[in-house]
């Protein structure tokens, strides 16, 4: 089963059977062609002949009825038609053509095409044919008047001798090459005078009833006239002298003796072709895609790593060649590729272990536990978007000396976000966060950290990187809070349980312009009162629709999370309303948060803790 399998699946079977089918339709198509144009070449001749004969039968028919009325009307000049002999005479004419009755009208006659034609031809002294017309009896008749003249040449009467049109019927039967022949007879004013469904005689010819085949309408030139059409082949003949039609049509899937053989013919003849072709593409395929076997095998060999496998030699300048040159220079294009995935990736595994190294050094970076001071809660949190980040948070707390000598605890705090992402801005940041340490040791003033820090920044800053940069320095004792924003997103202030955003000066950020002249602001913290530092990670995390969180979705989770008992659960409250809307994107950028609270103490306790 597994040979059938590869033998049906390879490609020289797809294509054998993709070029059978190709030649099959075509073939089809050939013979379905060649069958319709016999057929309607066929069904033409056969057709026109019918036309043709019918049209002669009825023109003789009527001719004869002509020439007999015309006769007896002639006669009637040589004698006196009385009572007693006009019975005899008419009686003589019917009796001439066959006629189905025979008399001489005036005006006045029950049907109404027969009065109609009798007025003309008492005005025009001209033998005349009536329209079909339906008797009482429900038979269809016509009528054929000639004017009666006396010898003084006054016109006395019209002779008129009446027909069935079932005469009409014996001669479509009698020519009808097929029981689906249809023949109709129409007369010069375009009503039916025979038709096979004999309800249609005497009413408007408008159509042959046959799938939409207008035989009024369509243009037909004199004599006979051939029509292609929905229904099948119609053929019209007119008859000069009385201005009749004579319509043929002959179904487009009707099959003559001579249609069948030639058919019969042709079904054998494409069979034999396609045998023969289909031989000689077998023939073909097998001898010119039996490289290609082997460069499958050889193919199958590479991808178990052999590159070193030889492929067959091809002499002949085919296309197969060409592919086999092709496969030649793959190959030694793989092998070389090998060797350098091979180096690539040992120098991915040493990348990979110094970044690891630079992450955990990163890390090692953040503050690894909380302050000790009893009036202050303080917690950070960072989510890098890569291994290794260019967000930090900091704090530390150092002794200050006052103007009077005295020494007490500060806070130093700051958040950072290097421009960039991954171990660049990683980098950097390890230089931001070292220069923060060192720096912070010898000042307390806020803008002096942020100028200092600047001017290190800057001087050899080739790659143009900056960072933006808040800083506080927080007095444990009088709760007083100096604070500096280089270019960062204003904090949050939440102060009796309302988050709002703090007002700040405008700096830029740091190692931008070295020299910059950075201001500090001062405020109170009142017990309870939150700082809440975020990077733009925060306000412009983005969800699937890349529609970011922004600055006011960040101060409602704020507010929504300002009664929460320790920062560590604000800060955990706020990264949970920021995952939750950007749940199924791809974390754009690194999160990083920094919360400040001055915890409310007992009176007694804050005493004490300011007389420390």
């Amino acid at each position: 089963m597994s040979k059938f399998k590869k033998f049906t699946s390879s490609l020289s079977f797809r294509i054998n059977i993709t070029l059978f089918i190709i030649l099959g339709i075509l073939g089809w198509g050939f013979v379905r062609s060649v069958i319709y144009v016999v057929n309607i070449i066929n069904n033409s001749t056969r057709c026109a002949n019918t036309t043709t004969i019918v049209a002669q039968a009825v023109d003789q028919h009527i001719l004869r009825v002509e020439n007999a009325v015309k006769t007896g009307a002639f006669s009637s000049q040589q004698r006196r038609l009385t009572q007693d002999n006009s019975r005899q005479f008419l009686d003589s004419v019917r009796y001439m053509a066959n006629l189905d009755s025979v008399y001489i009208a005036a005006f006045r006659n029950p049907a109404p095409k027969v009065e109609q034609c009798l007025k003309q031809v008492w005005e025009t002294r001209e033998g005349q044919w009536t329209e079909p017309y339906r008797t009482p009896t429900g038979r269809t008749m016509m009528t054929f008047m000639t004017p009666l003249v006396s010898k003084g040449g006054s016109m006395y009467g019209v002779l008129c001798a009446d027909l069935s049109v079932n005469w009409l019927n014996s001669i479509a039967q009698r020519e009808r090459a097929s029981e689906r022949t249809l023949i109709t007879v129409v007369s010069a004013e375009d009503n039916y005078i025979y038709h096979p469904e004999a309800k249609r005689e005497t009413l408007p010819a408008d159509t042959m009833g046959t799938a939409d085949t207008n035989i009024i309408n369509n243009v037909l030139v004199e004599g006979m006239d051939l029509n292609v059409t929905d229904y099948g082949v119609m053929t019209m003949k007119t008859i000069p002298r009385i201005g009749w039609k004579i319509y043929c049509s002959v179904p487009d899937d009707e099959r003559s003796g001579v249609t069948l053989v030639i058919t019969s013919f042709t079904y054998l003849m494409l069979v034999i072709i396609f045998l023969l072709m289909a031989i000689a593409i077998i023939v073909t395929l097998r001898v010119y895609l039996h490289p290609l076997k082997e460069m499958a095998m050889a193919t199958e060999e590479m991808s178990h790593g052999n590159f070193d496998v030889m492929l067959p030699e091809i002499n002949q300048q085919t296309d197969v060649k060409q592919l086999r040159d092709s496969f030649l220079r793959m190959q030694g294009a793989l092998k070389q590729y090998v060797q350098d995935l091979k180096m690539t990736t040992a120098q991915k595994v040493y990348m990979e272990r110094d970044i690891a190294i630079a992450q955990h050094i990163q890390r090692g970076m953040l503050p690894k536990a909380s302050t000790n001071s009893p009036g202050l809660d303080i917690y950070g949190i960072l989510k890098p978007a890569k291994s290794v980040g260019g967000d930090l948070y900091d704090y530390v707390i150092h002794s200050v000396t006052d103007k009077d000598g005295t020494t007490h605890d500060a806070l130093f705090f700051c958040i950072g976000d290097v421009s960039g992402k991954g171990v660049p801005a990683a980098l950097l940041m390890t230089v931001v966060g070292h220069l923060f340490r060192n720096i912070s040791r010898g000042t307390a003033d806020a803008a002096e950290i942020c100028s200092q820090m600047n001017t290190a920044l800057a001087e050899g800053n080739d790659e143009d990187m900056f960072c933006t940069w808040f800083v506080g320095v927080l007095d444990l004792k009088t709760w007083r809070l100096e604070y500096c924003n280089a270019g960062h997103n204003p904090p949050i202030m939440i102060r009796q349980g309302k988050a709002e955003l703090m007002q700040l000066k405008v700096n830029i950020p740091l190692g931008v312009v070295p020299g910059f002249n950075y201001e500090s602001e001062v405020m109170h913290l009142e017990p309870m009162d939150t700082i809440v530092m975020y990077t733009d990670g925060v306000s412009e995390a983005e969800n699937t629709d890349h529609h970011i969180f922004g600055d006011d979705r960040t101060l409602a989770a704020a507010n929504a999370a300002a009664n929460c008992t320790t920062t560590q659960m604000l800060t955990a409250n706020i990264v949970a309303a920021v995952q939750d809307y950007a749940a199924g994107a791809t974390q754009s950028d690194d999160i990083t948060m920094l919360c400040v609270r001055r915890k409310k103490m007992e009176k007694a306790a804050d005493e004490a803790s300011a007389g420390k």
